[in-house]
């Protein structure tokens, strides 16, 4: 399947998605990591503060109802960082 630019453009941030799949890999939570938040200043803009509700951050989106929602992530950033970094980060090891 394909994903469309938009989807990603607005759910997938580059560096957090990254950091998502890195944690995963390690069987870390990736809340939990100390970076998330520093990543997210480091991708975030304008455009982001549009397309999110004030006050919300990408990993708040829920995957429910979603073709892109995969098991054992309940964020669709989480389904689209398994879809898009799990490989490149698996393919890195």
């Amino acid at each position: 399947r394909h994903i469309q630019v938009d989807v990603l453009y607005h759910y997938l941030p580059p560096r957090v998605g990254r950091l998502w799949a890195e944690s995963r890999a390690r069987n870390a939570d990736p809340l939990a990591d100390r970076d998330l938040n520093k990543q997210w200043s480091w991708d975030r803009d304008a455009v982001w503060d549009a397309v999110l509700p004030s006050g919300r951050k990408p990993w708040d989106e829920p995957a429910s109802g979603s073709p892109w929602s995969r098991a054992g992530e309940k964020s669709l950033l989480g389904s689209l960082a398994a879809v898009v970094w799990r490989p490149i980060v698996r393919a890195e090891r």
